[in-house]
């Protein structure tokens, strides 16, 4: 290697791209995982680093489902095109819709 490394720059950048994926623990393990020097990290119990999901980074994070089954305009316009309801799948998933 030449020249100069910034190592702080690279582990800041490292730290912020792999912030999202640590959705899948709980928060215990989330807000501690992340460290900025390696001497300070923490080491977790296997029952601490369980997956878990439904718990969002932040409330805008996660839709609702009413939000993820709504149709937008595109959608409608591809089902109204193949000739085929929208709902059929829905009513075979036991989910309610509009």
């Amino acid at each position: 290697m030449k020249g100069e490394y910034n190592v702080p720059r690279y582990i800041n950048t490292f730290n912020k791209r792999i912030e999202p994926l640590l959705v899948v623990f709980n928060h215990e393990v989330r807000d501690n995982l992340i460290v900025k020097k390696p001497e300070d990290r923490q080491f977790f119990t296997d029952k601490q680093c369980q997956l878990i999901n439904g718990i969002p980074r932040r409330e805008t994070d996660q839709d609702d489902l009413h939000d993820i089954l709504e149709m937008s305009n595109d959608e409608k316009v591809f089902w109204d095109k193949i000739g085929e309801n929208p709902n059929e799948f829905l009513n075979k998933l036991e989910i309610e819709h509009d």
